[in-house]
């Protein structure tokens, strides 16, 4: 997904859907504005925002929370204005 998240209403749905339609081992790649980048906050589209805690939040092996699926591995992080992250999905 490439600047799509930060606009979903319902994120824990979204992610536990991507990981629903995906098959084991699968890559999957994000890219979102942070807390720190220029249009964040100010996009009035932008239902939410990122920092580089948020993704933990769907990793596998974390304990149970909100309804996450938590099944995910993040690979791969860099943050900086947005973020772009890879993670592989474990069924």
């Amino acid at each position: 997904t490439a600047h799509f998240l930060e606009h979903v209403s319902d994120l824990v749905f979204v992610m536990n859907e991507i990981h629903r339609v995906c098959c084991a081992d699968a890559s999957v790649e994000i890219h979102v504005p942070t807390l720190i980048g220029p249009y964040a906050a100010a996009d009035p589209t932008h239902t939410r925002l990122f920092n580089a805690r948020t993704l933990s939040y769907f990793e596998a092996g974390s304990d149970a929370y909100a309804g996450i699926d938590k099944g995910f591995e993040i690979l791969e992080q860099r943050v900086g204005l947005s973020i772009y992250a890879r993670l592989r999905v474990i069924k």
